[in-house]
C-alpha cells in the first residue's frame, strides 16, 4: 500500500516532490496507524506543460519495478 512517495534528482526533477495519500496527516501522526478509510482512494496530477508530470510517473514506475524485480 502506497502511503507517501517522494522523488528527488530523477530526470528533470531536482527539488523533492511528495505525493501524500493520507487524508488527514495531523490525525495520522497521533495514532501512527493507517486504515483504508484514512487514505485517499484516488489522486490526480495536473500542471503546466513541461512541469514534470510524466517524469513523476516514470519515477513511480521505477519504484514499482525496483520493488517487484
Amino acid at each position: 500500500m502506497l502511503v507517501s512517495f517522494t522523488v528527488q534528482n530523477y530526470g528533470s526533477i531536482y527539488e523533492p516532490i511528495t505525493i501524500d495519500l493520507v487524508k488527514d496527516r495531523a490525525t495520522w501522526k497521533k495514532s501512527q496507524t493507517i486504515y483504508k478509510r484514512d487514505l485517499l482512494p484516488v489522486f490526480g496530477i495536473y500542471g503546466a506543460n513541461a512541469s514534470g508530470k510524466s517524469t513523476l510517473l516514470q519515477a513511480l514506475n521505477f519504484l514499482v519495478r525496483f520493488v517487484l524485480g
